[in-house]
């Protein structure tokens, strides 16, 4: 309410109240503020209110997960998060992915849900006979990262103790690498029957470098001389002919 000056008239008073509404300005209208009559603002910010309770707005911060471009507030994006109308996904999300899928890239690198790669566990790949020969060869191995070699009965003809040996090959037996033993060179008699097991792997997947590890007596004979994966295996003993006994070849992929 606008005080009279002391000594002025009414109508003086009313002059005095014109000129103060026409410098002061009339509220503006509902809907009349426009962006550029508000108060500059620092960028990255959003008119909001953080504060607890009724009050004048206030300029928030843009926080962690947010990011804020020149048409839209959003969901931060990066490595395999994507995100839609529906909300933050994979890349290459699936509704419903189906059982035994995994999460990850196929051979093309394309991101989403994939079967399960075959394996995870031995396969018994083939059984073979030691029958009457010096050796035991074993092809068609390729596409397996190791062997469990299963010797049952196994002997030989020789007339004094002989050394067990295992080769190697990655070209199908046309080539074998150096000759390991997998129970660190020990003989075994003609009259003993071998039973027990064995493991060979590529160890080095760098230097493809071939390994046969026993188990029978816990030692490691490493074939530098053969490169690239094993595809074929050959058995024999020092010197003599097998007369007995059975090969079961295990895989693991």
């Amino acid at each position: 309410m606008a005080v009279k000056p002391a000594g002025s008239s009414n109508n003086e008073l009313f002059k005095w109240a014109k000129r103060t509404a026409a410098l002061v300005g009339a509220p503006p209208a509902a809907g009349s503020v426009t962006n550029a009559m508000l108060a500059d603002m620092a960028s990255p910010r959003v008119k909001a209110r953080g504060t607890a309770g009724t009050g004048p707005p206030e300029d928030i911060a843009i926080g962690n997960g947010i990011t804020l471009d020149a048409t839209s507030l959003r969901t931060a994006q990066q490595m395999s998060i994507t995100v839609d109308g529906s909300g933050l996904k994979l890349s290459g999300d699936a509704t419903s992915p189906g059982n035994s899928q995994y999460y990850g890239t196929n051979s093309g690198g394309t991101k989403g849900f994939f079967a399960l790669p075959a394996g995870g566990g031995l396969t018994l790949i083939t059984s073979v006979a030691a029958g009457a020969g010096t050796t035991v060869t074993v092809t068609g191995l390729g596409g397996y990262k190791m062997f469990f070699v299963v010797m049952r009965g196994v002997s030989h003809n020789s007339g004094v103790a002989q050394a067990f040996r295992v080769e190697l090959s990655g070209n199908a037996g046309s080539t074998w690498g150096t000759p390991l033993s997998p129970n660190g060179g020990t003989g075994f008699a003609a009259a003993v029957l071998v039973s027990g097991w064995f493991m060979i792997s590529r160890i080095d997947q760098t230097n493809n470098q071939l390994a046969a590890v026993s188990t029978m007596a816990g030692l490691t004979s490493e074939d530098t001389s053969s490169r690239g994966p094993i595809d074929a295996l050959r058995f024999s003993f020092a010197a003599g002919n097998f007369d007995a006994g059975n090969f079961d070849i295990y895989g693991l992929k």
